[in-house]
């Protein structure tokens, strides 16, 4: 197994065990990012159209997700009717109309 983290040690803990502290890299940390927030953040930096479709994140993932799991995504964080999502998600996505999505600011 490879790590190419950062580690370091942090000591003993209360019942006098040792505790080591693994720190990931921007990138190992960056995949840990849920697909909603990381088609908000390319919205929002400009590499993706403020209006977008599920061509336009395929141009930028490319075979990282699957198609329907993109657009699982988009259905599941999108504002419907009264302004709720499907059960607890927070709203991402505002559908303009079909297939085609903006953020929500």
């Amino acid at each position: 197994m490879r790590c190419d983290g950062v580690v370091s040690d942090a000591g003993n803990s209360r019942n006098g065990e040792r505790r080591v502290v693994v720190s990931l890299p921007n990138q190992a940390t960056e995949n840990m990012i849920s697909l909603p927030e990381r088609i908000a953040d390319l919205c929002q930096r400009g590499l993706m159209p403020h209006q977008f479709r599920v061509a336009d994140i395929r141009k930028h993932f490319g075979d990282t997700y699957a198609e329907s799991y993109i657009r699982r995504a988009l259905v599941l964080y999108s504002e419907k009717p009264g302004s709720y999502t499907y059960r607890w998600n927070k709203p991402r996505f505002r559908k303009i109309r079909h297939g085609l999505y903006e953020v929500v600011t």
